[in-house]
């Protein structure tokens, strides 16, 4: 982790161990959620320019708003979804042309 979001020891990490950044429900599990994170592992996104950047989770609401806004949004993901949108349609909806990509379109790579 170069730049930690949350710079505190012994972790040093993006994500914290509570409900400010991630939520764990037990026994909560969604076929479409599993095959949707088994869809995209190993890829990552970046800039067209090939620099990667910081990316952007947000609640957001259930509908399509936060078009190029650089966040992805977790309701708005779910509304996609629901409407037979694919996780690139998602990444190119959120993340293109956005001031988190640099105003330019994203791209994938393979890690």
């Amino acid at each position: 982790m170069y730049h930690p979001k949350w710079n505190y020891s012994p972790y040093y990490a993006d994500v914290k161990d509570n409900t400010d950044d991630q939520v764990y429900v037990a026994g909560s599990r969604y076929p479409n959620t599993t095959q949707a994170i088994n869809a995209v592992g190993g890829i990552g996104i970046c800039r067209n320019d090939g620099n990667i950047f910081e990316t952007h989770h947000f609640n957001g609401s259930y509908g399509a708003d936060g078009y190029h806004s650089g966040y992805m949004w977790q309701w708005g993901t779910k509304y996609w979804a629901d409407n037979g949108k694919n996780y690139d349609y998602m990444v190119h909806y959120y993340y293109d042309y956005s001031p988190s990509s640099g105003g330019q379109s994203v791209t994938y790579f393979c890690y």
